[in-house]
């Protein structure tokens, strides 16, 4: 059985590591534009994020691109935090500024290359 969380806007969601077992069960074509399922590395390295980023809001979802994304907006702020089965990209957009990618560690972005 899922473990449910209330959220703070009255919605009751699952876990994170939950949706990414869901994630996890999808087969080739599984968005219907020809992506293929996603590798096992990916699911495993999602997962491992999963654990720190769990009840602090993110949602997570699926990508064509053969990743796994956790995205999350706070006010006026954005974060998109996507895994990769050889790195983790991250991008970060408040109203002022945008950082983007691999390469930027100015504002305490989680960067990994593996």
């Amino acid at each position: 059985m899922a473990r449910l969380i209330l959220a703070l806007d009255g919605q009751i969601q699952m876990n994170l590591l939950e949706k990414i077992s869901e994630i996890e069960s999808l087969g080739d074509g599984w968005n219907s534009h020809g992506a293929t399922k996603l590798p096992e590395l990916v699911i495993a390295k999602a997962k491992s994020v999963s654990i720190v980023l769990d009840n602090c809001g993110f949602e997570v979802f699926p990508t064509g691109r053969n990743s796994i994304q956790f995205e999350k907006t706070v006010g006026g702020e954005y974060l998109e935090i996507e895994v990769f089965g050889d790195k983790i990209e991250t991008y970060h957009e408040t109203e002022s500024r945008l950082t983007n990618g691999v390469a930027d560690t100015t504002e305490n972005t989680i960067v990994s290359k593996r």
